[in-house]
């Protein structure tokens, strides 16, 4: 069974140059939201050695990919790493499916990375004008 390949953030194709040979991937994506500020220092009711995961995880971001808006599932994703590295056993059942609920709740919300990129907070129809005019056929 093939899986559809997951989402890229608009942030990490607009890193690649992938807008420049596929200008429309840019149009689709125009009224997208854009966080406004970036990833803050961890909870402070986060464990110490979570933390410092946080800390870790954080610096290897790439830039403008987490913002505030991510923190949550930032949150999930250092308590994950924490959980992996004292070797907890995760496959419990219901561990297994209150993952995937918190999981399709991100993706509803749009609170990752991938998934903002399919947000519209906007009419899609709307153009920046300068697209329009450099998007348009000589007469």
């Amino acid at each position: 069974m093939n899986m559809p390949k997951p989402r890229v953030p608009t942030a990490s194709l607009e890193a690649r140059g992938s807008f420049m040979r596929h200008p429309e991937r840019k149009r689709a994506r125009a009224n997208e939201p854009v966080p406004s500020r970036s990833l803050s220092e961890p909870p402070q009711y986060l464990a110490p050695a979570e933390m410092l995961i946080w800390q870790e995880l954080s610096a290897k971001l790439p830039a403008g990919v987490a913002f505030d808006s991510d923190e949550t599932a930032f949150e999930v994703l250092v308590c994950l790493v924490f959980a992996f590295r004292k070797r907890q056993a995760l496959a419990l059942p219901h561990v297994v499916g209150e993952l995937s609920a918190m999981n399709k709740l991100f993706t509803q919300f749009g609170m990752t990375p991938a998934d903002r990129s399919k947000v519209k907070t906007s009419d899609e129809n709307t153009q920046d004008p300068l697209e329009a005019f450099l998007s348009r056929k000589p007469s």
